[in-house]
């Protein structure tokens, strides 16, 4: 302690003799009597600045110097109680703290065994309060123990001497600062338990060695911070050299996020002096954990991991299971349905992802996905068989991590050892597993230096949301704010617009958004929207090719889209102009079982009458669904002839199966109807097999199927668009499957133009953007309850752009247009969809194919295309 009174006045007949101690000055562990160092002009430094308090027996009294601090009993452990001392210690508000014995927060060095165990998952509260732990560093983090009135413990002091320090031989002479200590190279210093604040040193005018530093045995003071100014930007710089150790800092797309992450870590190390041990650099994923490395490879030390990589280190788990594994164990525990058109395992594994990650209640998860029931009892069952073998899947890192923290308190107290301060990448995209686990490790200090942009929460289907940082000071009490305001990548223009699309937003921190420079004389206001009519295809891959003959590298340009399907006719489109693709999607669109099943029915429709093909007979007959048996559907996958399917229903009927037999003759009524549609092209078949066979076609099919595709990332219904968007590419029905799957062939030339979903491509940028089928189906999405992401998708796409960015809309536009021009209000009620804009001028002219037909159609671009203009 330091005392702020008169130079040479201590306390009664046990102070300061001189400038020496009484005595030794220090016993044991302790100090001797009730003596305090003095500080310059004996100022008493530790109380009024450095905020400590003092721990005293119930009903004794306390030392003089804190005769005017408020009295505060812990008599219990009281969540209320832990809230006003934890904000006593935020504040730097020294108390007297009158501890009742048997509380079990006795020992200064050991918060209370606090433990939650048996519970699922979905019974951790996001917002989880250890109370009697909170409570435990509220008392003691930065307090003297005074219990024993003959002798004062000042533990941060007895951990500098165990590290190499001396104790003070009294205060500073006249114009030096006093301290607890004096460090090997002869420098006093104090030591501090209070919140991390760089500031300290310059308040106090004398070095300050932290708690955190001394825990990992460190003597280095809190250096001052001072960044490279000049290589930060203002606003970059405000939140860099932010004293405290927690900030949440608003980073608007372009604004230099991971700059700001990376040089905080380095100043935290190189300059505050902190123990590289103490911090925990977390990053959304591989990508962005690689280029923090990178950024930061002269800073020995750090450890920067992802999220699942910093939970399987605290997990205890020795084997991470695969997909293919997960589905087999989830199989011996759910008897799933023979479901033609979907995988039947995929609503199982999203819903133990809700109950896992997303902290969600089974019976709410079983509202939501209709095919999946008695969720409780699977989930309970799969994580058991998951610990029997000593495993987890990508999922149960995270949840386990969670469990172990919260079931072994000496796990949890040398866990948030090692990570004091933790800076987090994309804080909006936590999801509320997440969200506690980084609670948990924080520990009741709360230094948490958040980056992140409210504005960029697109992930809600795993329970992301943009609380997280607009009620950031709920989360972490005493943590700064800070906002990044400049978009140094985007051209002015996609900067106001992306500002006024998020303005119709509610739930936002209020920010500024500005570009880094003005517009120049020939940049457009606002970003370029084209109208694509009934061909967005053609007109967005003109568009790509407008900007190749304009010296684009195919490289430089990324074409995205609300779902990966919508992109199938532009890499189609594209491969037929010669222009290399680096398609992101998964691959697997000629698989997804809409699209298989229409491919079948094509199939089907163009084949000779003399022979069905068996194999796509087979495959049609299970899409849409009608409920045959695998023994029945073997029978289909014998080859036979189109009029043969009346003489299998005979014979099914004179076997005694009435109702097989009425199936297969519904099944030859469509297959007939397919056939005689099979004249009027791809398109033609295509149209009756969506909308009339099996009583509604496929469209009514993947209509139910998309009821349980929450988030719409995916849609059955937008597999089948693409589907029909393509058949005027290619009119024969018997070439149209061969000709897709050639076409989509090797899709993935890195020199490439991107094709990639919205939701695949945060953090990433372009020269030249292209924001495809902007249209109220899919922007906002139909399946999409959730208008506000909605919103910020389309936002996430336009900011992408470095140079340009161009929007194709569709004959149904995006309502979102009609935002971009001009600021507005937060809308609680669905927009209306906006009136189509006038079509660009086309121009006729012969073509070689329909390919190149549509591509030319677009906006009348002339280019060469295989040989011909």
């Amino acid at each position: 302690m330091a005392t702020r009174g008169a130079a040479g006045e201590g306390w009664a007949g046990e102070g300061w003799v001189g400038e020496g101690w009484v005595g030794e000055g220090w016993v044991g562990e302790g100090w001797e009597g009730e003596v305090s160092p003095v500080g310059d002009h004996g100022r008493m430094t530790d109380i009024t600045v450095l905020g400590r308090s003092i721990v005293v027996a119930p009903g004794q009294a306390a030392p003089a110097e804190w005769g005017d601090c408020e009295r505060r009993t812990v008599a219990a452990v009281d969540p209320g109680l832990a809230r006003d001392l934890h904000g006593s210690w935020l504040e730097r508000r020294p108390l007297v703290i009158e501890l009742v014995p048997g509380v079990g927060l006795d020992d200064p060095a050991r918060p209370p065994a606090v433990t939650v165990e048996g519970r699922a998952p979905c019974e951790w509260p996001v917002e989880l309060d250890l109370a009697g732990e909170r409570l435990h560093h509220a008392v003691w983090a930065n307090s003297v123990d005074g219990r024993d009135p003959a002798r004062l413990v000042w533990r941060w002091g007895d951990d500098a001497v165990r590290a190499g320090a001396t104790r003070a031989a009294g205060g500073g002479a006249k114009g030096e600062a006093a301290g607890d200590v004096v460090l090997p190279d002869g420098t006093p210093a104090w030591c501090d338990g209070g919140p991390l604040d760089a500031g300290l040193a310059a308040r106090t005018g004398a070095d300050v060695v932290h708690r955190i530093s001394l825990e990992h045995g460190w003597l280095r003071p809190l250096g001052r911070p001072d960044p490279a100014a000049g290589e930060l930007a203002p606003d970059q710089y405000a939140a860099v050299a932010e004293p405290a150790g927690g900030a949440r800092v608003i980073a608007p797309a372009g604004s230099g996020k991971t700059r700001v992450l990376t040089e905080r870590a380095r100043q935290l190390v190189q300059q505050w002096g902190l123990p590289p041990g103490a911090l925990a650099l977390v990053a959304y994923n591989v990508r962005a954990a690689t280029e923090m490395r990178q950024r930061l490879a002269d800073v020995e030390g750090l450890r920067i991991r992802t999220l699942n990589a910093l939970a399987l280190r605290l997990c205890g788990r020795s084997t991470t299971l695969e997909e293919l594994e997960v589905r087999r164990i989830l199989g011996g525990f759910v008897a799933f349905p023979r479901r033609a058109e979907t995988d039947p395992a995929a609503p199982w594994i999203e819903a133990l992802s809700r109950v896992r990650l997303g902290l969600a209640r089974p019976a709410l998860v079983e509202e939501e996905l209709g095919d999946v029931s008695d969720l409780d009892r699977v989930a309970r069952a799969f994580r058991h068989e998951l610990a029997a073998r000593d495993a987890v899947d990508f999922d149960d890192q995270v949840t386990v991590a969670i469990e172990r923290l919260l079931a072994d308190p000496a796990h949890r107290a040398r866990s948030q050892r090692f990570a004091r301060v933790l800076l987090v990448d994309e804080f909006q995209d936590l999801t509320p597993a997440h969200m506690l686990l980084i609670r948990l490790l924080s520990g009741p200090a709360g230094s948490v230096f958040a980056v992140g942009d409210d504005d960029q929460t697109i992930y809600g289907y795993a329970g992301a949301t943009p609380r997280w940082l607009v009620d950031f000071g709920t989360w972490f009490p005493g943590a700064a704010h800070h906002a990044l305001e400049v978009n140094y990548r985007c051209p002015p223009g996609v900067v106001e617009a992306a500002a006024n699309l998020l303005t119709r937003n509610a739930v936002r921190v209020p920010k500024t958004i500005r570009a880094a420079r003005p517009p120049a004389a020939d940049e457009p206001a606002q970003p370029i929207v084209v109208d694509g009519g009934d061909r967005p295809a053609a007109a967005t891959v003109a568009r790509v090719l407008e900007l190749i003959g304009g010296g684009a590298r195919p490289a430089d340009i990324a074409v995205l889209s609300r779902v990966n399907a919508s992109l199938v006719p532009v890499q189609v489109l594209l491969g037929h102009g010669g222009v290399p693709v680096d398609a992101r999607g998964d691959g697997r669109y000629l698989q997804r079982g809409g699209v298989r099943g229409a491919l079948a029915w094509l199939e089907v429709a163009a084949a000779p009458p003399d022979r069905l093909p068996g194999g796509a007979l087979r495959e049609a007959a299970r899409r849409p669904k009608r409920g045959m048996g695998n023994a029945l559907l073997d029978l289909l996958a014998r080859p036979r002839r189109a009029d043969s399917l009346e003489g299998l229903a005979l014979w099914l009927e004179e076997k005694g199966s009435a109702r097989d037999a009425d199936k297969i003759e519904a099944l030859a009524r469509d297959v007939d109807l397919v056939r005689r549609a099979a004249p009027r092209g791809t398109a033609g078949v295509l149209d009756v097999v969506r909308r009339r066979i099996g009583g509604g076609g496929l469209d009514a099919s993947a209509a139910a199927l998309d009821q349980w595709s929450h988030g719409a990332i995916a849609a059955h219904t937008d597999d089948l668009d693409a589907l029909s968007e393509l058949a005027a590419l290619e009119p024969d029905p018997a070439r149209f499957a061969g000709w897709l799957a050639e076409r989509l062939a090797g899709g993935r030339d890195p020199k490439g133009v991107t094709l990639a979903s919205i939701h695949a491509v945060k953090g990433q940028e372009w020269a030249h953007v292209v924001v495809h089928h902007a249209s109220a189906g899919l922007l906002p999405h139909r399946l999409s309850g959730d208008e506000e992401e909605e919103r910020r998708i389309f936002h996430v796409g336009l900011t992408r752009a470095i140079t340009t960015a161009t929007v194709v809309a569709a004959e149904d536009p995006s309502p979102f247009l009609a935002e971009l021009d001009r600021p507005g209000r937060p809308v609680s009620a669905p927009v209306r969809s906006v009136a189509p804009a006038a079509r660009a001028p086309q121009r006729e002219r012969a073509a070689p194919d329909p390919a190149a037909e549509m591509l030319a159609a677009a906006q009348g671009v002339s280019f060469t295309l295989g040989g011909h203009e």
